[in-house]
């Protein structure tokens, strides 16, 4: 599961999110949300972490 929402083509990056380390995300499960690689926020506030079972587990 790509962020492709939050690819920005023109602007040739994300601009919310991105994965962590990998060029996409694997949805490992839709409800209670669990999702890999890590998740990294570098444009807004720098957080990095993991979303497993539906929380935020950080770095």
């Amino acid at each position: 599961m790509g962020r492709s929402e939050g690819y920005d083509a023109d602007f040739g990056q994300y601009r919310y999110w991105m994965p962590a380390g990998v060029g996409a995300h694997d949805l490992i499960q839709r409800e209670q949300l669990y999702i890999e690689a890590s998740v990294y926020w570098p444009d807004c506030c720098g957080m990095h972490g993991f979303i497993r079972d539906g929380r935020w587990h950080p770095v």
